[in-house]
C-alpha cells in the first residue's frame, strides 16, 4: 500500500483549523471528505481522519471518533507512513483523554513521540510535545511534563509563531506554574522558584497577546488562567485575582478548555487562602466542585479536595475537614493505582520501540508453547538487522535509535493481527506466530518488501536488511530449546550471506 506525504492546500489548512477551533471544524471537515471521495482521491481523504476523529471527540461524538481514529491509524501503518500513524495517535488520545482512559491516552501520545522522531518535520515534533506535555500535566506528571515541552519548545525555534508552538509554549508555563505553586505549598519556594515562576510569566504572556491581537477568545479564559496562577507562585495575588476575572469574563469557553469551568474557581479559592479570606476561599471551592463531574473524576480533582480540607481546617470545621480530605485520598489513591498499572505497563514493553520487552516475550512464549499441537503449530522467527553497528558507528547513536524505531514500524505494519512482535535486545526482535514455517516466510517476506518500499525514508547512505531464522514447534517444549533452534537458523541466513531467511529443518518438536 503507497500514499502520499504531501496534503493539498485545502487539507492542510482544515487539519491547522482543527487544532485551532477543534468540533467547530466538524462541518467543514466533513463537507472536504465528501468532496475528496467524490473525486476519487482516497489517500488525502486519510490524512484529514485524525483531524475528524479529534472534532468528533471534542463534540461528544466519543464512539464514532474512536472508530475513525482506529480507521485512519490503521490505513496509515498497513501504508508505513510514520507521520500518519503520529497524527492517528494523537487524535486517538485526544479520544482516549475524553473517554477518561488517561493512561492509555498517554500511552498513544507516547507511541507518536516515538513514531514522530523518525519524521524530520520540527513541526510536527511540536505538535506531538505539546500533546503529550499536555496530558502529562493533566495526570499529574508535572517533572515528566515540562522535560517533553521543553524539547518541543526547541523544536519550536523555526516557526515561534504557529499556532502549535504558541500551545506549546501556554502547556509549558502552565507546567512551571504549576511547579512553582506545589514548591509554595510545601514551603520550599524559594529564589529558584521565584525564577521559574517569572520564566512561566514570560512565556504565556506574549502568547496571551497574541491571541488578543487575533480575537481568539474562546482560549482567553484557559490562557488568563495559567497567568493567574503564575502570578500566585510569585505572591502577587491582586495581579491574580485580576487575571481571573479576565478568565472568569471569558466563560463559557471552547471545548479544549471545559476544565477551566473547574480550576479557575480553585485558584480564586487558592488566592483566597493567600490572604487568609477563608469564607471566600470555600465559596470559590465550592464553586469549583460544582463544576466537576462526580461521575467520572479526572487527574486535579483530588487536588480541588485536598484545598477544601485544608480552607475547612483553618476554619476549625473538623468535621468537613476530614470529610474533604477523605474524597481527596480516595481520589488520589485511584490515580496512584491507574499509574501502578502504567509502570507494570511499561515494564513489559520496550522504552524504545513500543513493542513487547524481553520479559513480555519470554512470558508469552511460554504461555504459546502449551498449545502448540501438529494442527495449530507455533513458528518463532528471530530477526537482526545486518551490519547495524555501522549505523551507530557512521552517524550515531540516535540514529540507530530512529533506524530500530523505522524497522519496529514496518514490523508491525506487517505482521498479521494476532502475530506477537517483540525487541529482544540490541538489534534483535522477535515474531511469535500460531501459524507454521510457510506463513512465517510469507510474513517475512513482507517485512522485508516494507523496509525495501520505504528506503528513501533514511538517511542518504543508509542500508537496511534484515536476516531472519525461524524454527516451528508442533507440540509444547522447552522454551530455550526452540529459541536455540530459531537462532541457529538466523546463524545460518548470516552464514549465507545476510538479507535473507533460513528454517530450522531439524525435527519440530
Amino acid at each position: 500500500m503507497e500514499t502520499s506525504e504531501t496534503w493539498d492546500d485545502r487539507v492542510r489548512l482544515l487539519d491547522l483549523a482543527a487544532q485551532e477551533a477543534g468540533a467547530a471544524t466538524l462541518p467543514s471537515i466533513e463537507s472536504a471528505l465528501k468532496a475528496l471521495e467524490e473525486q476519487g482521491r482516497k489517500d488525502q481523504m486519510f490524512w484529514l481522519l485524525p483531524a475528524l476523529a479529534r472534532a468528533l471527540a471534542l463534540s461528544g461524538q466519543l464512539d464514532r471518533a474512536e472508530e475513525v481514529g482506529a480507521d485512519a491509524y490503521s490505513y496509515f501503518r498497513q501504508a508505513g507512513s510514520a507521520r500518519g500513524q503520529t497524527l492517528a495517535l494523537i487524535a486517538g488520545a485526544t479520544v482516549a483523554f475524553a473517554k477518561g482512559r488517561y493512561e492509555a491516552a498517554l500511552a498513544h501520545a507516547t507511541k507518536a513521540a516515538n513514531l514522530a522522531a523518525l519524521v524530520a518535520d520540527p513541526a510536527l515534533h511540536v505538535r506531538v510535545a505539546s500533546a503529550r506535555g499536555a496530558l502529562l500535566i493533566e495526570v499529574g506528571r508535572i517533572a515528566e511534563s515540562i522535560e517533553a515541552l521543553e524539547l518541543g519548545l526547541q523544536a519550536s525555534q523555526e516557526t515561534p509563531e504557529e499556532p502549535a508552538s504558541l500551545r506549546l509554549r501556554a502547556y509549558l508555563a502552565l507546567a512551571i506554574a504549576t511547579q512553582a505553586v506545589q514548591a509554595r505549598d510545601k514551603g520550599q519556594f524559594n529564589e529558584v522558584w521565584r525564577r521559574r515562576a517569572e520564566r512561566a510569566v514570560e512565556l504565556i504572556e506574549p502568547v496571551l497577546s497574541e491571541r488578543l491581537a487575533r480575537g481568539r477568545q474562546g482560549q482567553f479564559a484557559g490562557l488568563y488562567g495559567i497567568v493567574a496562577l503564575a502570578k500566585l507562585a510569585l505572591g502577587h495575588v491582586s495581579d491574580a485575582h485580576k487575571a481571573l476575572d479576565s478568565a472568569m469574563a471569558a466563560l463559557p469557553v471552547s471545548d479544549t478548555l471545559a476544565r477551566s469551568s473547574a480550576m479557575l474557581p480553585a485558584f480564586r479559592a487558592r488566592a483566597y487562602l493567600q490572604t487568609a479570606d477563608l469564607p471566600s476561599a470555600l465559596k470559590s471551592i465550592n464553586q469549583a466542585l460544582r463544576a466537576c463531574d462526580p461521575l467520572q473524576p479526572s487527574p486535579g480533582h483530588d487536588e480541588i479536595y485536598r484545598l477544601k480540607s485544608l480552607i475547612h481546617e483553618r476554619l476549625g470545621q473538623t468535621e468537613e475537614a476530614f470529610a474533604a480530605y477523605k474524597q481527596f485520598h480516595e481520589l488520589h489513591e485511584q490515580f496512584v493505582l491507574d499509574r501502578v498499572e502504567r509502570i507494570n505497563s511499561e515494564s513489559r514493553h520496550d522504552a524504545l520501540t513500543g513493542l513487547a520487552n524481553r520479559r513480555h516475550f519470554d512470558e508469552y512464549l511460554a504461555r504459546a508453547l502449551r498449545r502448540a499441537s501438529a494442527d495449530q503449530p507455533l513458528s518463532l522467527m528471530l530477526i537482526d538487522l545486518d551490519h547495524f553497528k555501522s549505523i551507530n558507528d557512521s552517524y550515531s547513536h540516535m540514529a540507530g535509535d530512529a533506524a530500530l524505531r523505522w524497522v519496529s514500524m514496518h514490523l508491525q505494519a506487517a505482521c498479521r493481527q494476532n502475530d506477537f512482535a517483540a525487541r529482544l535486545g540490541g538489534d534483535e526482535f522477535a515474531l511469535v506466530m500460531a501459524a507454521p514455517t510457510d506463513v512465517a516466510m510469507q510474513v517475512f517476506a513482507r517485512v522485508r518488501c516494507a523496509i525495501a518500499a520505504h528506503c528513501q525514508e533514511l538517511p542518504p547512505g543508509v542500508r537496511i536488511t534484515l536476516s531472519a531464522g525461524i524454527a516451528q514447534a508442533s507440540r509444547h517444549c522447552r522454551l530455550s530449546d526452540l529459541i536455540a533452534r530459531a537462532d541457529q537458523a538466523l546463524y545460518a541466513a548470516k552464514a549465507a550471506g545476510r538479507d535473507g531467511v533460513q528454517v530450522n529443518a531439524g525435527l519440530p518438536a
